[in-house]
């Protein structure tokens, strides 16, 4: 699903389940594939890695919302620095375990590749990179909390790891979750709400948003009723 196209960047809505570039076990039908069948052989120009055409930040296999994407050469290094200088803002939501202690809150806690599991990454406090997640309850249901979560930094499953390392890990998370949950969803309940940047060429601020998808309204809607 696109959500907005110009010459120089796509913003599109990933699916959940939708691995963003090809890898060990996923060489095709990944994310990359679909922009370069979408946008032709010219999108190889934004790139550093042939096999990333365009991809500028990445989104956990089963995330789902909102990213960006380079289509030129001009664009390409710019929302790449844009994105690892933490310029662009981006907005997730998430149903996870338990109901937060409080409305708010601010979780500064270190992070680096797990050495029991190179599949995982944990809270390292000594070696770890900087990580800080903001959150604010959207709202309170029978065992659960519904948040809006803001990046500070980028680090790779960070909301998961944080999440999980407080005691309120994402809904039907795979790696850091409960393995009692059942609800309709495939992968963690985690969405890529919304993106706030800068255009690359124009300099204009711009604001994009994915919609909840139906498999998390879904979810939200069992916990409510104390279903789940």
């Amino acid at each position: 699903q696109i959500l907005y196209e110009d010459e120089d960047m796509i913003v599109i809505n990933k699916a959940r389940g939708m691995v963003v570039h090809p890898g060990f076990g996923n060489p095709d039908g990944t994310l990359a594939n679909g922009l370069l069948y979408h946008c032709g052989p010219s999108l190889l120009t934004a790139c550093e890695d042939p096999i990333r055409p365009g991809i500028v930040h990445r989104l956990d296999k089963d995330t789902s919302g909102v990213m960006v994407a380079a289509k030129s050469a001009r664009a390409f290094p710019v929302l790449k620095e844009e994105i690892r200088a933490h310029e662009a803002q981006r907005h997730y939501l998430a149903l996870v375990h338990g109901q937060m202690e409080g409305n708010t809150g601010v979780i500064r806690l270190p992070l680096g590749r797990s050495v029991k599991d190179r599949m995982k990454w944990d809270v390292q406090p000594k070696t770890g990179k900087p990580a800080v997640t903001h959150y604010r309850v959207e709202e309170f249901m029978p065992g659960y909390s519904f948040l809006e979560l803001k990046l500070e930094t980028g680090r790779t499953h960070q909301i998961r790891v944080h999440m999980a390392y407080i005691g309120h890990p994402v809904v039907n998370d795979p790696l850091y979750g409960w393995k009692k949950d059942h609800f309709p969803i495939e992968g963690q309940a985690l969405h890529s709400w919304t993106l706030d940047l800068t255009h690359p060429v124009t300099g204009k601020p711009m604001h994009f948003e994915a919609p909840v998808p139906e498999d998390l309204k879904r979810c939200l809607s069992m916990a409510r009723k104390g279903e789940a």
